[in-house]
């Protein structure tokens, strides 16, 4: 009997201990069974959700730019259904929107990475506040790579420190403190002054190389990006 047999079965056999139990409680079995049903319908309906706003997109893109091989063999199929776990985990239209995304970013450019599922995980417990803070350092890093400006000028400790990446992304300074120390304990963030700069901690941070890899993931690569039509 193989293991494909055994999960079948198992199945089955939690299926029917779950019916045997709630008929032996007959006063709460049929609120037991409607919060379950209800469950069921949920996990359907957001399930539908997402393949056919995934469908509307696809065919939005030019099919000379699908990866026809790719999306046919077994890694495309296992993400697709890996995402589909986590999509019925979320009433999140961003986060569902943001699946959406790196499956069709996955059909025109496979990304080869070892963490994928870590991704895929990061993807669904952080928040589209937390994106754009992500964002907000990797370009700060690439501005101040690009000009050069030395770390220790004033107006770059100004720009680095967080009251000021709170400004100008419309945050409140505790808040982006709290999303901060969030992303740093998920390694997507560093903390680049406690202890250097007389700052305190979460006080300025920096995109770590795991982040910018994060984000790559979820965004796609630039020249994908120019492909892509916007996904609203």
């Amino acid at each position: 009997m193989d293991n494909k047999e055994i999960d079948i079965i198992g199945d089955e056999i939690a299926v029917t201990t779950r019916n045997m139990l709630l008929n032996l409680a007959p006063g709460v079995g049929p609120m037991v069974r409607e919060v379950i049903e209800c469950r069921e319908r949920i996990i359907q309906k957001r399930i539908n959700y997402f393949v056919l706003g995934f469908e509307a997109f696809l065919k939005s893109v030019d099919p000379a730019c699908i990866d026809k091989e790719y999306i046919k063999c077994e890694d495309y199929n296992d993400l697709f259904y890996s995402i589909l776990q986590r999509v019925i985990t979320t009433k999140s239209e961003d986060k569902i929107k943001r699946f959406q995304k790196i499956l069709i970013n996955e059909a025109v450019c496979p990304y080869t990475s070892d963490f994928k599922e870590t991704f895929l995980d990061l993807a669904l417990r952080i928040n589209e506040d937390q994106i754009r803070v992500l964002s907000y350092y990797r370009n700060l890093r690439k501005e101040l790579k690009e000009t050069n400006q030395g770390e220790q000028s004033p107006e770059v400790l100004e720009k680095i420190r967080s009251a000021w990446a709170a400004t100008c992304l419309g945050l409140d300074y505790a808040l982006l403190k709290f999303y901060n120390q969030d992303l740093i304990s998920k390694s997507l963030l560093s903390d680049d002054g406690m202890g250097r700069l007389s700052t305190g901690a979460y006080e300025i941070v920096e995109i770590s190389a795991f982040g910018l890899e994060f984000l790559e993931f979820i965004e796609g690569s630039s020249e994908m990006k120019t492909h892509l039509p916007t996904l609203t």
